[in-house]
């Protein structure tokens, strides 16, 4: 066996993964396609063998579908029981196993016919979809080198892409249409993050060039037009020499890279690009605005279209030079950027999408959302999953192979993407997703035949009016997070306090019980388009959260004052500051906080409770020198898990580490209830990790009580904890607390789920 290495490609999962991906598009038939898939995975990850095992509900046996390695009868058909073999346990237990030699490992079985007696290394890995099993894949070598742990996790990664590609492929031949009878760019693949399937038109989200619509730009005369666009290009000229000095004399980069900046300027004094732009104002009649977005465009196509990837760059570089000229052109007219609207029931594609952008896009909410980028735990995706909205990332070329108006099919669940689907494979889907529903339906109902038990409370999290109409139609009483930011998101300009007013009252009057309303937390990958923040390195250890409200403290009480004003007329909020790592901030909050209750003439202990967010690690730390200060903490796990285990929530490359399983995150939770409870303070879970079934679990296990969820998800936390008896909470906390490795935890969480009702297990 070769060294486990790969000196070209760090992140070979990757492309492993894309690789495979793509042969569904040229294979015909699914046995061809595992043909090629084993080839694929045995030769990039140097194993002397590579199967598939395939199961069967009507032979209720695991068909070998796919083989690499294995010289037998071709005519030979193999077939396991799922009590049978190593592979056979693989399939039943759902879990992993690595077995070295693999002829003393318990659940071994001879086959004579495979003549696989000289592989003692194996390794099976369930192949996974929504935690149902589809099969095993199977990897076996002669070598008698140990498998490391690393190889172990990347195949785990592999068979969970594999196994969208199997759903596909195996629903694509019922139909009767071969993966191979369509073209390569007939189906894209990607990570599914926010299940159910979406069909409609795209919208090419791309930059400024293509959101800012231009047609209401009329233009003065030629020689005005041309003016003025010789005025912005020598403003955007200017800007770029700047930042090229600047950032070179700071040593933020090298002067290589400097020269980037300098190559952008360059464009902007003679060349192809001037000469296009011209010409559309001088022939085409166009405004300054219409001519720079439609020339900068035309000369990126020109250079795309050659093939080749040096080219392809410059593209980038044009693009970029004609925003920052149209950015000047608006700057200079004094004209705000109204950002285009998709319509209602478009699929929007994009390299890719921050909250705000998802925000923006809330009013009119599209049919699914396709990224290049992104990860199955950034806020973008969090937020697609709130909002019930099918969405897959790392679609890799996605805003090239898409066109505007074309239709499209969004499987958010296995990650595919068909492009003109036909009306026998949507039906198919349709099919599908009235069976979820239907599931989602009995969940609901099931959820509300009983109160929860003593103690617990399950509320949920807002931040859009869609979250504010399911919450309702559930009948939700109490908002455990307000996310102010997605309120100010959808502004054109900072909003007064009396705008603010309006928008928490819309809030406030809805809900008649508690309303925790969150401090402005943006920063990072939440920005507003009306602010602009500064270059950072690394956004998400910068300014942020309530580093932002201490930098700016006139704001920060301008919200204060606009909540303090509900408070007054008899609303009951409640105050979250996110993101706290320093005394003085919460000092400084308090404080403000004070002296907006004396401003506002508030009777003697109006002051609502005010909690903090506990999301930086290190205020575990110091939790108790927060007591007298504070009335209760809410855990934030989406942070606190990205912060605690190194994380790039975000990332294409690692994000796949990010887990609430993880032994660590498993072991901090605890900790914190209890020095929360020693502290004699209400703690809530307002993070991801309470609003999936086996984080909730692990959570009620661990003794916490008090949840806030996305509302489409509240329904199956308050069943699943009206249906789990305190032995079996105990029995969890003793297992989970005692397990070393995240999958371990995983698998068990959902055996226990499973155990107590399998439906949840389909949320």
């Amino acid at each position: 066996m070769a060294p486990f290495v790969n000196s070209d490609r760090v992140d070979l999962h990757l492309k492993i993964i894309q690789e495979i991906s793509e042969l569904i598009n040229h294979a015909q038939g699914l046995d061809a396609v595992l043909s090629q898939v084993v080839e694929k995975i045995a030769k990039s990850l140097h194993f002397d063998v590579v199967s598939i095992y395939i199961w069967d509900p009507t032979l209720e046996k695991l068909v070998m579908r796919g083989n690499w390695g294995l010289n037998f009868d071709p005519g030979t058909s193999i077939m396991l029981s799922p009590d049978e073999g190593i592979t056979g346990s693989v399939f039943s237990r759902r879990r992993a196993i690595a077995a070295m030699p693999a002829s003393k490992h318990p659940d071994f079985k001879y086959f004579p016919d495979l003549g696989e007696d000289k592989y003692e290394v194996y390794m099976g890995v369930p192949i996974l979809l929504q935690r149902k099993a589809l099969g095993v894949l199977v990897a076996q070598t002669a070598s008698t080198r140990p498998l490391l742990p690393a190889e172990q996790t990347l195949f785990e990664i592999v068979a969970s892409r594999l196994a969208g590609l199997l759903e596909v492929a195996d629903r694509l031949e019922r139909l009767g249409t071969a993966p191979g009878a369509v073209s390569a760019r007939k189906t894209l693949q990607g990570k599914g993050v926010s299940g159910g399937p979406g069909i409609g038109p795209v919208y090419l989200f791309r930059g400024l060039l293509h959101k800012v619509p231009l047609s209401g730009f009329a233009g003065q005369g030629v020689q005005e037009e041309m003016d003025r666009f010789k005025i912005a290009a020598n403003v955007a000229k200017q800007e770029l020499k700047d930042l090229s000095a600047v950032m070179a004399n700071e040593g933020k980069i090298s002067s290589h890279d400097a020269a980037i900046f300098e190559t952008h300027s360059m464009m902007l004094e003679d060349g192809l690009f001037l000469r296009e732009i011209e010409g559309l104002i001088t022939e085409g009649k166009l405004s300054a605005e219409e001519a720079t977005a439609k020339g900068a465009e035309n000369v990126a196509l020109r250079f795309e279209s050659r093939g080749n990837p040096m080219l392809m760059e410059r593209a980038v570089d044009v693009r970029e030079v004609g925003e920052r000229v149209l950015a000047a052109l608006f700057k200079l007219s004094g004209r705000k950027i109204k950002m285009e609207s998709p319509a209602i029931g478009c699929v929007v594609v994009a390299k890719d999408l921050g909250p705000a952008a998802v925000a923006r896009l809330e009013g009119n909410k599209p049919a699914a959302i396709i990224t290049e980028r992104g990860g199955e735990n950034s806020h973008t995706t969090i937020l697609a999953r709130s909002m019930g909205i099918p969405a897959v990332v790392g679609v890799q070329g996605a805003t090239k192979l898409l066109s505007s108006g074309q239709q499209v099919l969004v499987d958010g669940d296995t990650g595919f993407v068909f492009v003109e689907p036909n009306a026998g494979l949507i039906e198919e889907y349709e099919k599908t997703f009235e069976e979820s529903r239907l599931i989602q339906a009995e969940i609901i109902a099931k959820a509300q035949e009983s109160d929860l038990p003593y103690g617990y409370q399950v509320d949920v999290n807002v931040g859009f009016p869609s979250d504010v109409a399911t919450a309702k139609e559930l009948g939700i009483e109490n908002v455990g997070l307000f996310r102010t930011e997605f309120s100010f998101m959808r502004f054109d300009g900072w909003p007064t306090v009396e705008e603010q007013i309006a928008v928490y009252r819309e809030v406030g009057d809805l809900f008649p019980g508690d309303i925790t309303v969150r401090t402005l937390d943006i920063g990072a990958d939440k920005r507003l388009p009306y602010f602009a923040f500064p270059d950072e390195a690394n956004p998400l250890l910068g300014l942020r959260s309530i580093r932002f409200s201490m930098e700016y403290p006139d704001l920060f009480r301008e919200q204060i004052k606009a909540i303090l004003s509900l408070v007054k007329q008899g609303h009951h909020f409640r105050i979250l500051l996110p993101m706290i790592s320093r005394i003085w901030e919460v000092e400084t909050a308090r404080e403000i906080l004070e002296e907006t209750v004396t401003d506002l003439a508030m009777p003697p202990g109006a002051v609502p409770p005010m909690g903090i967010m506990v999301e930086v690690p290190g205020l575990f730390h110091q939790l108790e020198d927060y007591k007298d200060l504070v009335d209760f903490f809410s855990v934030g796990t989406n942070d606190l898990i990205q912060y605690l285990l190194a994380v790039d929530r975000d990332s294409s490359v690692v994000g796949h580490l990010y887990s609430g399983y993880h032994p660590s995150v498993i072991r901090m939770m605890k900790s914190l209830k209890e020095k929360a409870d020693s502290l004699r303070k209400d703690i809530a879970v307002c993070g991801e990790m309470a609003s999936i079934p086996g984080g909730a679990l692990a959570l009620c296990a661990l003794g916490y009580r008090h949840f806030s969820v996305p509302p489409f998800q509240a329904p199956g936390v308050r069943y699943l904890i009206q249906s789990v008896t305190q032995d079996v909470l105990d029995q969890v906390a003793d297992t989970i607390l005692g397990l070393s490795h995240e999958k371990d935890i995983r698998a068990y969480l959902d055996h226990c789920i499973e155990q107590i009702d399998p439906l949840l297990l389909e949320i």
